[in-house]
């Protein structure tokens, strides 16, 4: 729960004071009380939890796509993979 990186993203010096991260500790808080009420309700709710997770990266994959896809310059990055130009100077 503790921040490795400033808020320059710069490691943390040994003298330097070490801080509480509070978004960690919230998305570790609610993955321990996932995993709780997944235990509590049985094999029962395990179909309902898989119905809602296996879609997430999926839709987060397509939004990655999309997002990279509307980049400037990213059709000239496509057709250098599929075409193979350019190599030379990177070899």
């Amino acid at each position: 729960m503790l921040q490795y990186y400033n808020s320059d993203c710069k490691d943390y010096d040994e003298t330097d004071p070490t801080t509480f991260s509070v978004p960690s500790f919230f998305a570790t808080l609610a993955v321990w009380i996932i995993c709780f009420m997944c235990a509590a309700k049985g094999i029962k709710s395990i179909g309902q939890i898989v119905k809602g997770t296996v879609p997430l990266p999926f839709i987060f994959l397509m939004i990655l796509i999309i997002g990279t896809a509307t980049m400037q310059g990213s059709i000239d990055g496509v057709r250098k993979y599929l075409t193979g130009e350019g190599l030379e100077t990177v070899l």
